[in-house]
């Protein structure tokens, strides 16, 4: 699943190497969806699905606040009956209902660092590329909650 690609990734990592790699370093199952593929991701009908799990966390903010609609026309309360979180911080999502949590980039970080790398590039052509790994701040709102919290 993407979630587990900033994890576990690498060269020769894709498709089933990423999920084998997750497994063997500890990460637990604890629900699975299968699917028909179809030209949108994870858009296929579902077949068969086994969700006893208490939390969702997407590949964007537009990802969660689908999956949110999507559980609401199911009967599945959030965060009540599951937490959502997304990933990058759409400008409108904390006026989503409920407020979305998010995980956001940093991006002006990020913007001064590739000026900065591009800028040496373009002086130096022997500059190596250099490789960063910068933290995400979560933006804790609305959508989720303790699993084990009274509502």
């Amino acid at each position: 699943h993407p979630s587990l690609i900033p994890s576990f990734c690498g060269k020769g990592y894709y498709g089933l190497r990423v999920h084998e790699e997750a497994l063997a370093y500890g990460v637990k199952v604890t629900g699975a969806t299968v699917h028909f593929v179809n030209e949108v991701c994870d858009g296929g009908q579902i077949i068969a699905q086994k969700a006893d799990i208490t939390a969702l966390l997407t590949g964007s903010d537009i990802l969660a606040i689908g999956a949110i609609s999507a559980l609401r026309e199911h009967g599945i309360r959030v965060p009540e009956d599951i937490s959502v979180t997304g990933f990058d911080s759409f400008p409108f999502s904390e006026f989503f209902t409920p407020p979305l949590t998010t995980l956001e980039y940093p991006y002006r970080q990020m913007g001064r660092i590739a000026t900065g790398q591009l800028i040496k590039q373009i002086t130096d052509s022997r500059y190596p590329v250099k490789n960063y790994v910068l933290p995400l701040k979560m933006l804790e709102r609305k959508s989720t909650c303790n699993p084990d919290s009274n509502h």
